[in-house]
This record gives C-alpha cells, sequence and structure tokens, in this order.
C-alpha cells in the first residue's frame, strides 16, 4: 500500500465534501466501513450468485484514497441475461445510494483482459463491456455497449500502481471473499467517522452544463 501524506491530502478537505449527480443528489467521498457495509449487502442479491465479482479502478491502486464512486466488474461462465443483469445493477445503486456512495457497474465477458491492461498500464487495449449509465431524457438506469482502446494509466496517476481486479466474490457464492475484506480495511480509505455529514452537504460540487466542469458551490 502506498503511504498518505495527510499533510497535504487531510481526510477533511475530502470526506466533509459532496458531489452531484444528475441520479442523486449527494455523493460522499468513498469511506472503507459504508463501503464494507454495502459490499455485504451486495453479494444476498437475488440472482448475484451466478457472477463473479470484481472491484477495480482507483480503490484497487496503490493510492486509493480520495475516490468518489467504487468500480465494480461483473461477469459469469453463463449466457448473459440482459435483463438480469440491469436490475442486478439496479439494485447495487439502490444499496450504494443508501451511503451516499456511487458504484460504476460494468458487465464483461473476459476478467484476463483486465488483468493485461494492469500488466501493461501504459499500453492501449480494447476493451468492450456492458455499462449501466443513466438516461436523463427518461429519468431511468440503461446498459449500454462500451469500446475502448486506451492505456489504463492516466498522466495525472503516473504514480500509482494498478492491481488486477480485487476478486469480492466468486460465482455460484455468495460469500464475501475475506481478501477482499483485508484489502479495504487495510486500505488508506478514512472511515466514515471523520466525516461531519452537515458540511459534507454544505460543501458540495455541482456540475456545470455551460463550462462542462464541477465548482465548488457553499449551500
Amino acid at each position: 500500500m502506498a503511504t498518505l501524506d495527510l499533510s497535504l491530502n487531510p481526510y477533511e478537505r475530502f470526506v466533509n465534501t459532496s458531489q452531484q449527480r444528475s441520479y442523486h443528489e449527494y455523493l460522499f467521498c468513498v469511506c472503507k466501513d459504508e463501503l464494507l457495509e454495502s459490499l455485504s449487502k451486495i453479494v444476498t442479491i437475488e440472482q448475484f450468485n451466478k457472477y463473479n465479482c470484481y472491484i477495480n479502478g482507483k480503490i484497487n491502486t496503490s493510492s486509493p484514497y480520495p475516490t468518489w464512486d467504487c468500480d465494480m466488474l461483473i461477469n459469469s461462465s453463463i449466457d448473459e441475461d440482459l435483463d438480469e443483469i440491469l436490475n442486478i445493477f439496479k439494485q447495487i445503486k439502490t444499496i450504494g445510494f443508501e451511503k451516499n456512495l456511487n458504484f460504476d457497474l460494468k458487465y464483461i465477458k473476459d476478467i484476463e483482459l483486465f488483468n493485461k491492461a494492469v500488466e501493461t498500464p501504459n499500453d492501449p487495449i480494447i476493451i468492450k463491456d456492458k455499462s449501466l449509465g443513466y438516461d436523463i431524457s427518461n429519468s431511468e438506469f440503461v446498459l449500454f455497449d462500451t469500446s475502448k482502446n486506451i492505456p489504463i494509466r492516466k498522466e495525472k496517476n503516473k504514480e500509482w500502481t494498478y492491481y488486477k481486479p480485487l476478486l469480492v466474490k466468486k460465482e455460484n457464492s455468495n460469500v464475501f471473499e475475506q481478501a477482499a475484506i483485508d484489502f479495504i480495511n487495510n486500505s488508506n480509505l478514512p472511515n466514515s467517522s471523520e466525516r461531519n455529514n452537515e458540511f459534507a452537504i454544505r460543501r458540495h460540487f455541482i456540475f456545470n452544463q455551460e463550462t462542462q466542469k464541477r465548482e465548488k458551490v457553499y449551500l
């Protein structure tokens, strides 16, 4: 794990802040206790036992803090059932929103593509998946196809070490993998006890459609 210089990025700088999305008013910086609680509920979702579940993205790097969402991948050896996948994803979103926690969700057929991307993080690699997005016109979550041919390492993240997707639970199981619990507990993600909920709601980032940037406001 990377060490965290709290003099540069004190927990209160990000934990006491919220962001807005079109589908949820307040989303908080990811905290390890709320993430673990949400995951313990997610693994019990009906039909979810059919799938492998992984965490990737910033949480699964040497620098997990701060992050505003949890990137999650699922896949399975069975034929894809898009209606079932969409229903599962919607339930995961709902569970996350109970803690003002955002899950970025993707269904993939081949996890080895992500493993390969981690091994060569500076090289472009084609990855196709089905992602959960929000249809603003109809106010609903939908699945859509994505295809990317880019390296996973961004210039601003060049110092990070990327890890292969972290297995949260195995196919044909609803048991939360102990290695995933240990990884999250040992990470430098904060606990929600560091957050003042009232202040986090007041210190709010709102997306400006004209500038296409997030702007901080105090409510």
